[in-house]
């Protein structure tokens, strides 16, 4: 028997009536699922920084414990201030944009050093991690002409305690560079580090 257009009309309500519900349950799934993957990720993200910032001290643990030992020098390599600091800064993990903005680069003065990049990526880092630690604000210039790289905070806390570990592996690797690391204090607090000046 041919179905009439009321009892398609019929049949064709009936059906949405019957399917919009469970799709209607689906969607708000779907966005509870999409709400808790966005949370897992920022979780996984969060777990992945702490794991990554503690590896990144025990690393600079490990290589001061390293430095007591005599450094290998006919390894040294010459290289670009600039392209070490820059894939220094790269390798740090900051907590966000607002940490980010406490840091100002310039490296337009570039010069060549003798050294081990990984060494002084590590020193690199150690100024990054004490000072942003603190929320310090933080620049960092170049000046070719006193082969020096500059690091001025906003913070006189920074390695307050000369006996600190950090500060004797940065004077080591200053040091097997046969440059030298000083501190300025600054007149409206904080102060200014220079390394491998000569």
């Amino acid at each position: 028997m041919p179905k009439t257009p009321n009892t398609l009309k019929y049949l064709t309500t009936s059906i949405t009536h019957q399917t919009q519900t469970p799709l209607s349950k689906i969607k708000s799934t779907c966005h509870t699922i999409r709400d808790n993957l966005d949370q897992a990720i920022l979780l996984v993200d969060s777990i992945f920084d702490a794991a990554a910032r503690s590896l990144l001290t025990m690393d600079i643990a490990l290589q001061n414990v390293q430095l007591k030992q005599e450094i290998d020098k006919t390894k040294f390599t010459n290289l670009s201030i600039a392209n070490v600091t820059d894939n220094a800064i790269a390798k740090y993990l900051f907590t966000g944009e607002k940490e980010m903005a406490l840091l100002n680069v310039d490296l337009a003065n570039d010069f060549v050093f003798k050294g081990d990049e990984i060494l002084m990526s590590f020193v690199i880092l150690n100024l990054l991690k004490n000072a942003l630690s603190r929320k310090a604000k933080i620049n960092i210039w170049l000046d070719a002409q006193k082969r020096g790289i500059y690091f001025k905070c906003n913070k006189v806390e920074i390695f307050a305690d000369e006996a600190d570990i950090s500060w004797q592996f940065c004077r080591r690797v200053m040091k097997a560079f046969d440059g030298n690391i000083s501190i300025k204090f600054l007149a409206r607090g904080g102060k200014e580090f220079c390394l491998l000046e000569f």
